[in-house]
């Protein structure tokens, strides 16, 4: 994964200095053409917890549209009484 947004950073540089070239840039400004990517974008227990805790969200906003649902529907007072015997 962190292969793929290097080389989509390199892709990217790449167009902007293509683009600053074409705008009439001789040499672009400071900098830009010496910037690399850092080796290291997603540390993998991080973006662990960080999906565990999206599905927890997500879960929880499910459930909360659920119950309201189920409230708002003709009838949801009446429950069946059961038989005692």
């Amino acid at each position: 994964m962190n292969a793929a947004f290097c080389y989509g950073l390199e892709l990217t540089k790449a167009a902007v200095l293509d683009e600053l070239k074409a705008g009439g840039y001789e040499t672009p400004p400071d900098g830009v053409e010496a910037w690399t990517p850092p080796d290291v974008f997603v540390h993998p227990m991080e973006l662990k917890h960080m999906l565990t805790k999206a599905r927890v969200d997500t879960v929880y906003e499910w459930y909360c549209d659920w119950h309201a649902k189920l409230a708002k529907k003709p009838y949801s007072g009446l429950r069946r009484k059961t038989r005692k015997d």
